[in-house]
């Protein structure tokens, strides 16, 4: 039996429907988890990515993803598949439901008419085309996870639904459908850098609660079942299960125990020992508080916001070289102190200033690259996002803190890039603690 997977995300939409935040990067995530040899187990060339073009350095899509694009990978994969093969595609972008409440997806340049806004659905992908690619394929075990944003009913009257019917649009044998929802209800979040639903899907996965019976292994049930019960506080977020009966239970991910053990022995360091200190009152209780669970992942985003305040800055304000430069020693200290307490000196700017002192040579890009690719943030000449690190203790010496890689700014730096990791000026600035 060979697990594959198909991951498609879109965010950029022209000129009909709002442009997403997270689509793209909750592929990335998935991708990643799923080619994690202790957790999801594929073979990296199982997992296929269809994204639009994207430009690395202006962190943007260039590129269009048409719907005879899309239609034509997702035939291809089903119609390839094996009879023991588990095929699972998962769909990040926006969801639509024609007058009859029918479900379709939208591509990067799907349309609707100028008179009365119905949609042009020759340049949609309908549900009903991936449903007969499904019934047409010899692969008995199929999954498709579905985290949309259903945009509304395209109307023709006021008689429209506003929810579909996934388990008709969708369903059939051998198959299993998760959906984030079936609703144009469905709560958007535009401040998030995953969506609600794969965010707690993650979770579920990278710690192992979403392994409820014990066994070992995620399956199916339990991921939804553990996502469902995760986000009931949160209206109008409704989860959608559907499993055909001829389908019995399968697994998904495995549970990485031995990381889960490591994270949860690091949570008997006494980081109450460590002083809070800070020149200008900054209060890192919250830091604390993270590391010790320990939530590597929030961690560091609070990391790069108190870094803001020790710098004298707002914590939506972006930092910059000379900002980084007015933080002092001992808030800097402080933060080290958290960092590497909480990961036994895995993590924090020790770790780095031992790792990159030998790189640090003067502020410019190429030195940038170099101790990006020494801490595991780039890979190919690829910065990572921050959903792609490694929120564990398998991660390289000094992954963390990263201040969320490309979150702080280097005005007229780099080539004009605009956006690009400072760390050369915060290791250079540690070390000049360090020594003083």
């Amino acid at each position: 039996m060979t697990k594959k997977a198909l991951l498609i995300g879109i965010n950029r939409y022209e000129p009909e429907f709002f442009n997403l935040t997270t689509a793209v990067s909750d592929v990335k995530a998935i991708q990643k988890i799923l080619v994690d040899k202790n957790i999801g187990q594929f073979q990296e060339e199982d997992v296929i990515v269809l994204l639009p073009e994207y430009d690395q350095k202006t962190e943007t899509e260039i590129g269009k993803l048409a719907e005879y694009d899309i239609q034509d990978c997702i035939y291809d994969f089903f119609i390839d598949g094996k009879k023991d093969d588990v095929l699972i595609l998962y769909f990040s972008g926006h969801a639509l439901i024609n007058n009859n409440g029918h479900l379709f997806f939208a591509a990067t340049d799907t349309k609707k008419y100028e008179m009365g806004g119905a949609l042009i659905e020759s340049t949609a992908i309908p549900a009903s085309f991936i449903r007969k690619t499904m019934d047409n394929s010899k692969c008995e075990n199929k999954v498709v996870i579905l985290d949309c944003y259903f945009s509304g009913t395209i109307n023709y009257d006021d008689s429209a639904k506003n929810t579909a019917d996934i388990e008709v649009e969708l369903g059939g044998q051998g198959r299993i459908i998760l959906a984030s929802s079936n609703s144009v209800d469905y709560p958007f979040k535009e401040d998030k850098e995953l969506s609600i639903y794969t965010t707690a899907l993650l979770e579920g996965i990278e710690t192992g609660d979403a392994d409820i019976n014990k066994d070992g292994w995620v399956d199916f049930k339990e991921l939804h079942d553990y996502i469902d019960k995760k986000l009931e506080a949160i209206p109008n977020m409704i989860p959608q299960f559907y499993p055909s009966p001829d389908v019995n239970k399968i697994n998904f991910t495995k549970v990485d125990r031995e990381s889960i053990e490591e994270q949860q022995g690091s949570q008997a360091i006494p980081l109450s020992q460590v002083e809070l200190k800070s020149q200008r009152d900054v209060d890192y209780t919250k830091l604390r508080d993270l590391l010790a669970v320990p939530n590597w992942r929030e961690a560091d985003i609070e990391t790069r916001d108190v870094m803001r305040l020790a710098a004298g800055k707002l914590k939506e304000e972006i930092l910059t070289e000379e900002d980084i430069n007015k933080i002092s020693c001992i808030d800097l200290f402080t933060i080290d102190n958290l960092w590497s307490t909480a990961s036994k000196g895995l993590f924090g700017f020790t770790a780095q200033k031992d790792v990159c002192q030998q790189l640090i040579k003067k502020l410019d890009y190429e030195t940038e690259c170099e101790l990006g690719t020494k801490l595991g943030w780039r890979i190919n000449n690829n910065w990572f996002i921050h959903s792609q690190l490694t929120f564990n203790l398998r991660a390289k010496k000094g992954h963390f803190p990263c201040l969320g890689v490309s979150m702080v700014r280097l005005p007229g730096s780099f080539g004009g890039l605009g956006r690009a990791p400072i760390f050369s000026t915060i290791v250079k600035k540690f070390i000049q603690c360090s020594c003083d």
